[in-house]
């Protein structure tokens, strides 16, 4: 049969295909370990885009095109010979200028290229802004803090930008 002649089972995929499978489960493994230890965040940002462009078969420039919902390879290949090398401006693009300068691209499929980058940059901006509240955010079941007058003051009470507030507000 041409099945039989054509389409090999499983046992006999080529070893590279075995090998690339098997790396590419190792360092996610590895990058899920990474990000629960912290004195491992150095490597975290590094493995992370690594394990990112082995899954995605793609060079470092057309990574961030791929994390698009519904952009494979090919169509990111094309958005950015065309000029829209980052998720900013395949959003900020108009879906007539991506129909214009892309090849074969409906109109249905520019529009919701677009709107799915946009809906990416949003959830992206609304991590970092949490990630900054955390960061800027004082604990407060923390004890009470000596200042350098002498007072006792409780973490609650303290700003970490009322200064720079106050220095903003005077220039």
């Amino acid at each position: 049969m041409v099945k039989d002649k054509y389409i090999k089972p499983y046992r006999y995929r080529s070893a590279a295909n075995v090998v690339y499978n098997a790396v590419l489960v190792h360092l996610t493994n590895y990058l899920s370990s990474f990000q629960e230890l912290e004195e491992f965040w150095a490597y975290q940002e590094l493995l992370e885009t690594f394990v990112k462009r082995l899954a995605y078969c793609v060079s470092a420039e057309i990574l961030p095109l791929m994390e698009i919902p519904g952009v494979k390879l090919g169509r990111a290949k094309q958005l950015y010979n065309a000029g829209f090398q980052s998720v900013a401006l395949v959003a900020a693009a108009d879906p007539e200028i991506l129909v214009k300068s892309i090849q074969q691209i409906p109109r249905k499929v520019a529009k919701q290229i677009v709107a799915s980058a946009k809906v990416l940059l949003n959830e992206k901006a609304e991590a970092l802004l949490q990630e900054v509240e955390e960061l800027v955010t004082v604990p407060v079941d923390r004890s009470t803090v000596q200042s350098s007058q002498g007072q006792t003051s409780t973490w609650d009470d303290m700003d970490l930008f009322s200064s720079l507030d106050t220095q903003s507000s005077t220039s």
